[in-house]
């Protein structure tokens, strides 16, 4: 049995019993907050928690918002995330989600709230895209919150994500291409063999950092480009940098100058 109260307009408080906790033999119950001006859409969504309790679906568990993140990435380390990918993701959790909200139980977490961490973050002059990034996070540990049975709808997917502007690219021209070279092999060959393989090819730094002599096919037209060299976290709350070698799902998509390497590595072999 179920009950509900309009806290505030447009603010309603939904509460389900759910029996005795065996544990210590008080009774418990199920509390969520909605945002509707609808009497009906609050009834619908009691009738829906009433249900999700008694088949089991709800969690008596209520962590903060900086808990269920922590929960969270683990969760998705498990499901095999790249260690790149979490390493950013910890980054925005713990530098910007959790000193704002993280002491926030999601199940009280409100759409206002998570607007104006946006609104705080935009005034701090972070980037568009760095602002969609943290939504998509908020989001996706949200959404994994409801599967869980921790909160009854995910907030943050009313939440306002500033629109990413489209950038016009100015690549550099053929003679700065070829000043760049120049001046990269006079400061050193090595560094400029570094330069020369991402033009010739269009990699990316971190997949000329992988590559080895082993992985160059003269004759094949390309590099076996399978490895790339990336900031890899220790999965500790705080995280430490250190160089790793992953697997590069881009490999031989562009082809190099076979000259140049012919070249280059016959200096090296000097």
């Amino acid at each position: 049995m179920g009950t509900m109260r309009e806290r505030t307009p447009g603010s309603w408080e939904l509460t389900v019993s759910a029996g005795l906790d065996p544990a210590t033999g008080r009774y418990r119950r199920v509390i969520r907050k909605i945002k509707t001006t609808s009497k009906r859409e609050a009834k619908a969504a009691l009738a829906a928690l009433e249900t999700s309790v008694a088949n089991g679906q709800v969690s008596f568990d209520d962590p903060t918002l900086a808990d269920l993140l922590d929960r969270w990435i683990e969760h998705i380390t498990g499901l095999g995330r790249s260690a790149t990918t979490l390493y950013h993701y910890r980054q925005y959790v713990d530098r910007e989600i959790v000193p704002v909200l993280g002491a926030i139980r999601p199940s009280k977490l409100s759409t206002l709230e998570i607007d104006a961490l946006y609104t705080k973050l935009r005034k701090r002059g972070l980037a568009p895209a760095t602002i969609r990034q943290i939504h998509a996070i908020l989001r996706a540990s949200l959404n994994q919150a409801e599967r869980w049975g921790l909160i009854q709808r995910n907030v943050a997917k009313l939440a306002s994500a500033p629109a990413q502007p489209q950038r016009e690219q100015h690549p550099p021209s053929i003679a700065e291409v070829r000043s760049l070279m120049t001046a990269a092999i006079a400061f050193d060959p090595l560094f400029g063999l570094f330069i020369r393989v991402m033009v010739a090819t269009g990699a990316r730094r971190a997949e000329v950092c992988g590559l080895r002599w082993t992985d160059v096919r003269l004759r094949r037209r390309h590099p076996r480009r399978e490895a790339q060299l990336h900031r890899s976290p220790r999965f500790t709350r705080g995280f430490a940098d250190e160089v790793a070698v992953s697997e590069d799902r881009h490999a031989r998509s562009r082809h190099p100058d076979r000259a140049v390497l012919r070249v280059d590595r016959r200096r090296a072999c000097e």
